[in-house]
């Protein structure tokens, strides 16, 4: 399995669109075993899909993302767990324990009311 964390720098960038890498964590039976940082090629979203796919990324960690994008994603074969904040390693050792609380499964959402990460009540993930 791959994580990718969409970054600026070591922490979780605030917007998916805005994120100047991608901070992509190898994990060996439930252990980070290796961290590649991956500059943002700035694709188009199926490009973006097809370089995830190359790189063997199966989830992919966000601040805010549009639910559009994330829905894209999803229907890719990407997981989109949105609403993350902090150190990009931190975040992702917390999606492997399953304490990452305050964000989002967002390939199991139905309303795209909202853009995905904002401030309102979001299903915990536990």
């Amino acid at each position: 399995m791959r994580i990718a964390v969409a970054s600026d720098g070591l922490d979780v960038a605030s917007y998916f669109g805005a994120a100047s890498s991608f901070m992509c964590y190898t994990v060996t039976r439930g252990i980070i075993t290796e961290c590649q940082n991956l500059p943002n090629p700035h694709l188009a979203i199926d490009g973006l899909i097809k370089l995830f796919h190359e790189v063997g990324v199966d989830i992919l960690i966000v601040g805010r993302i549009e639910y559009d994008v994330a829905n894209v994603l999803c229907h890719g074969g990407i997981e989109v767990v949105a609403g993350a904040q902090g150190n990009a390693a931190d975040v992702a050792r917390a999606y492997l324990s399953k304490t990452l609380t305050g964000v989002e499964a967002v390939c199991h959402l139905d309303d795209p009311g909202y853009t995905l990460g904002e401030e309102h009540t979001a299903p915990s993930y536990a």
